[in-house]
């Protein structure tokens, strides 16, 4: 089944009080065990000298993949104690994380072979782990994580298009293909939590994630707005295609 037939046949009620724990779970196993889809055998076409801004924005997405975790799985584990739960959810989470890292681990692969450090702090970085660590539960992981999933789309696919490096194409695509299912993960579960909270919970979670929205829109823009413009985007569509990513929720 491919990604868009399974949202089209996603049926809330019918998924259990997690996610469908088992097709996840069959999904990002397999996934892991595909063939490789980056040809490392290109030569990297950035150079420290001539592109700064886009490896410095590179730098800071590779930190941001490279994430152990290990506070989204407490909030997992934490969900998971207070419910009946999908007993595969919390394996479909590792495996998802897994995938997670190793985009960074290919991004910090090719700052390697372009002679770029590794960034160990980021200012970025650490404000959007600030907001999922304040408050630790599943929903607001869940949400910040459907949104910056959304950016990633947008930023891979800048940085694909802007025809820098053949080699980063690949590991772009490669990045692409896996996001596409990572946001139909998140979608997921943010259908069943919408189905369960009450209505007045309901509307104030809503008015939070947009607020929410607006703030990480504005802050990656700021942020990375130098690859956007590599890959052809004004501030003008960069929002059109964050509205859209948005609107699936």
């Amino acid at each position: 089944m491919n990604a868009t037939t399974l949202i089209d046949s996603f049926d809330a009620a019918a998924a259990g009080p997690c996610t469908n724990g088992r097709r996840w779970f069959d999904h990002f196993k397999n996934n892991a065990a595909a063939d490789a889809r980056i040809d490392w055998g290109l030569e990297p076409g950035l150079s420290l000298e001539i592109h700064p801004r886009i490896i410095r924005s590179i730098q800071s997405w590779q930190l941001g993949e490279s994430s152990d975790g290990s506070h989204l799985m407490k909030a997992t584990d934490d969900f998971l104690a207070t419910r009946a739960a999908d007993p595969l959810y919390r394996e479909a989470m590792l495996l998802f994380i897994r995938e997670e890292q190793k985009h960074g681990n290919n991004l910090g692969r090719y700052l390697d072979l372009i002679g770029a450090e590794r960034l160990k702090f980021d200012v970025g970085d650490w404000l959007f782990r600030k907001v999922r660590h304040l408050i630790g539960r599943i929903e607001i992981w869940t949400c910040t994580v459907f949104m910056i999933e959304g950016m990633a789309e947008i930023y891979y696919k800048a940085l694909a298009d802007s025809g820098v490096c053949p080699l980063l194409r690949d590991i772009c695509d490669d990045i692409l293909r896996d996001e596409t299912w990572h946001i139909l993960f998140q979608i997921e579960r943010l259908r069943i939590q919408d189905r369960e909270m009450p209505f007045i919970g309901y509307v104030f979670y809503r008015a939070f994630s947009f607020v929410l929205f607006l703030n990480i829109i504005g802050s990656v823009w700021l942020l990375h707005r130098r690859v956007f413009q590599a890959g052809g985007l004004t501030f003008r569509s960069y929002l059109g295609k964050a509205w859209r990513k948005f609107r699936r929720w």
